[in-house]
């Protein structure tokens, strides 16, 4: 058994507008304050939402590849990987 503590894993949704942006910035900003700001991976569905974050889009930053007719499919995918990632 492991020492180390299970990495948080958040998944935020909601409509535009409710403060999405905010709650990641806020986040990050605690982060931060404890130095360990580089160990957050920031992602969103699409590239405007990354940006918005300075993110990077699911499928980039899980290196996943999907084809156009399995967008639909996208949640499942991210939801098996982040089930079975190791963190180090």
């Amino acid at each position: 058994m492991s020492d180390k503590p299970e990495p948080i894993q958040m998944l935020m949704t909601g409509p535009a507008g409710t403060g999405k942006t905010h709650v990641v910035n806020a986040v990050r900003a605690l982060m931060a304050e404890y130095g360990d700001e580089h160990a957050l991976r920031l992602l969103a569905p699409t590239g405007s939402a990354a940006s918005l974050i300075d993110g990077m889009t699911i499928h980039k930053g899980l290196g996943i590849k999907i084809k156009a007719s399995q967008k639909v499919r996208a949640i499942e995918i991210l939801v098996k990987v982040l089930k079975t990632t190791q963190y180090s």
